[in-house]
């Protein structure tokens, strides 16, 4: 079985890869970017708080949307971050319309 020393073939081969890897570990932090959601939908409440009802169907309870609260009942727009499988951290929200 013969043996091949890459680095001594192809001693830019080695470089290359040492890059490429650097390269991989800094491109992780950007895929960590966190975008916000901006959906559609309309504003409930209840007894624990704010939801939206997003045109999908999905339903997602809302933090932060007291400040929104003359907007229950009508067709909005929201940004807001996703913080779990149906929970929202509000950004802003308005008027669909």
């Amino acid at each position: 079985m013969i043996r091949h020393d890459y680095e001594s073939l192809f001693p830019a081969l080695s470089s290359i890869v040492r890059k490429g890897a650097l390269l991989l570990q800094q491109d992780r932090s950007v895929t960590m970017t966190v975008v916000p959601l901006r959906l559609r939908g309309v504003l409930h409440t209840n007894e624990r708080g704010f939801l939206l009802e997003a045109e999908d169907g999905h339903v997602w309870r809302i933090e932060g949307a007291e400040a929104y609260a003359a907007l229950v009942d009508q067709a909005v727009i929201v940004e807001a971050y996703k913080r779990g499988v149906n929970l929202l951290e509000l950004l802003w929200a308005g008027p669909a319309n």
